[in-house]
């Protein structure tokens, strides 16, 4: 997590140091995107991926003038890393990397000749990771929803457990990054036009489920404020009043940023508190138990204690058999044994929640045989509940 952290805010710094030729006060303000509703459902591959992808991209911008045979070898090596860790991550670094080709094709106005080398020299990385795509799995659905969702979505980047809190810091940093625009005390680098505006036209174009990845459009704003962040540079001139502005500027972000980990800091005291509570539940259960879990459709959800799935613990813990543990061919480093996975597949959270709390939705024949397979059930749910049926 930390590396993540260091990969995230780094490569965004990176980014700028490479297209402005200095460091800057400014590139901190990745720090406000760091925690967010990514990192509370536990995206860790994907932001280990974007983080990798942010310094990729940013040492082929330092490298633009090297060797070509330099640029190939530590493009392939970061294309590689960055496949294996989040496929999302590496189609995303692609289009940035694509775009700002593109865009050095038009700035410097290429011959011919020479904007097909470096389309071939950017392109070239990406091979090797291409050949090891074999058959990812195709399960699942491609959901697009409401268009107007997006908008929504690009406020959930500071999401985290608090509205009213993520609400106000959100608002306040846009509209003063919109004030420091307009006034032109920051500017965005010609280089990272094109770039942006391919990440801008991915997040519009990308399903909000996308096979059995789900949440796909809502992971995409996060790069794009990152890639903002380190395109953009603070200007010097009489116009910006020079480097005290900037530091007046970055002073309220850093308050800013003191108040979100004050907030953090109090959920993380209250839900420490409620596991505490939990835990010596768990440690109670036989070695080796199976656990059903039982939740409802609204239940998935970062509440400011997230219970959803709390019960996982149990594998580490008890050696149990959860059944909603993530394990997706391909995409989780799990896999359940034959029998396992029968069971796990046969008892929905959400089959078993109607069944026992609302009494609507009896259990089909295979799940009523794998809960009895299952000695125990856990319910979990943000508000209180009653079990209807307890038969």
């Amino acid at each position: 997590i930390a590396l993540t952290f260091l990969l995230l805010a780094g490569g965004t710094a990176a980014i700028h140091r490479a297209l402005f030729g200095r460091w800057s006060l400014w590139s901190l303000l990745a720090f406000l995107l760091l925690y967010t509703r990514l990192l509370l459902w536990g995206f860790m591959g994907y932001l280990f991926g974007c983080g990798l992808a942010l310094t990729a991209f940013a040492i082929w911008v330092a490298l633009d003038r090297r060797h070509w045979l330099l640029r190939l070898a530590v493009g392939t090596v970061f294309a590689i890393a960055i496949y294996l860790s989040h496929l999302l991550a590496f189609g995303i670094y692609a289009v940035m990397i694509a775009c700002y080709e593109f865009g050095q094709i038009w700035l410097r106005r290429k011959s011919i000749g020479a904007a097909l080398r470096d389309l071939v020299i950017g392109g070239l990385p990406f091979l090797p990771a291409l050949a090891l795509m074999s058959h990812n799995s195709s399960a699942g659905r491609i959901i697009y929803a409401n268009p107007l969702r997006k908008l929504h979505l690009l406020f959930s980047v500071g999401d985290k457990y608090s509205r009213p809190c993520y609400v106000t810091c959100f608002m306040t940093i846009v509209l003063a990054v919109a004030v420091a625009y307009w006034r032109r005390w920051v500017r965005l680098a010609p280089a990272m036009v094109l770039p942006m505006l391919g990440l801008v036209a991915v997040y519009i174009a990308m399903p909000t489920q996308l096979f059995t990845a789900a949440g796909v459009d809502r992971r995409i704003p996060m790069m794009m404020f990152l890639a903002l962040i380190g395109g953009s540079a603070w200007q010097t001139g009489r116009q910006a009043r020079g480097a005290r502005l900037e530091r007046r500027f970055m002073a309220g972000v850093a308050l800013l940023f003191a108040v979100r980990l004050a907030v953090i800091a109090a959920i993380w005291f209250q839900a420490g508190r409620l596991y505490a509570q939990l835990l010596p539940g768990l440690d109670m259960l036989p070695r080796g138990s199976c656990v059903a879990i039982a939740f409802g459709k609204d239940s998935i959800q970062v509440a400011k204690a997230p219970l959803t799935h709390f019960t996982t613990l149990a594998v580490v813990r008890r050696d149990a058999l959860v059944t909603t543990i993530f394990h997706y061919p391909l995409q989780q480093p799990i896999t359940l044994q034959p029998e396992a996975d029968r069971i796990a597949d046969a008892l929905a959270p959400d089959g078993l929640w109607y069944q026992f709390v609302d009494n609507s939705t009896p259990l089909p024949p295979a799940s009523k045989a794998a809960l009895q397979q299952c000695g125990y059930v856990a319910f979990a749910d943000p508000r209180a509940f009653t079990l209807k049926n307890t038969s």
